[in-house]
């Protein structure tokens, strides 16, 4: 069981922690990234990068300092979102973040997000990396989220500004896109991989994991969370 309190009044995490990637040195310690969650009074809320860290296989977790490692800044004018960082067989590292903002849509604040690059000479010290996003949102699109790296293919999810809750055709489908063509990195030729049919109303947040010669995808298929995780 792992337990990273809640924060103290005022910090970053005070309301919140959420877990979204977990990396393991070559000495056996194990970072856990997970998104803290404060409350604001323009905005319903913020989020900021924590990191804990285990020495004893996960048995227990320590956080690594009481403020967040990536947050805004003056390179990062948005807050953090989901991430995912490409195992460091060599430095630096790089990790693909959900940079996020605020808009008035329908008269209501729903957060935007797109997916940046940063990168960190030893996974606490990150610094976003030329600061423009890696995959551009189309015209009705408004989120990117739960970024995933298998070789030099990226999958995610997105789903459009607005309407997304209760219309499929709004909501969260899970793309996938060739980082490199030719050795230049690339954003375009996206590829759907999965959307709502079949699967309720959504299909979000992939993470997936490499069993001998296969893939396995998990993903939320149904109403955020609340029908489970296929």
């Amino acid at each position: 069981e792992v337990n990273i309190p809640l924060g103290k009044p005022g910090s970053f995490d005070s309301h919140g922690v959420m877990p979204t990637e977990i990396i393991t040195l070559e000495d056996g310690t194990k970072y856990l990234y997970y998104i803290g969650w404060s409350k604001r009074l323009d905005v319903p809320y913020w989020n900021s990068l924590g990191l804990a860290v285990s020495k004893d296989n996960g048995l227990s977790w320590e956080k690594y300092s009481e403020g967040p490692v990536f947050s805004t800044s003056v390179n990062e004018t948005g807050f953090i979102g989901t991430i995912c960082i490409k195992k460091p067989y060599k430095y630096p590292w790089t990790m693909y973040y959900s940079s996020a903002h605020w808009e008035e849509i329908d008269g209501k604040l729903e957060c935007v997000y797109d997916i940046k690059e940063a990168r960190s000479i030893i996974g606490v010290d990150w610094i976003p990396y030329e600061n423009k996003p890696l995959i551009l949102l189309k015209e009705n699109e408004g989120g990117i989220a739960s970024i995933r790296r298998i070789k030099d293919k990226l999958y995610y999810s997105i789903r459009n500004k607005s309407d997304y809750r209760n219309n499929p055709s709004n909501s969260y489908k899970i793309k996938s896109v060739d980082l490199y063509q030719h050795g230049i990195k690339h954003i375009n030729n996206e590829t759907l991989e999965l959307e709502p049919s079949g699967d309720e109303n959504m299909c979000a947040y992939p993470f997936i994991i490499e069993e001998e010669d296969k893939y396995i995808m998990f993903y939320n298929g149904s109403n955020f969370g609340k029908g489970g995780i296929s």
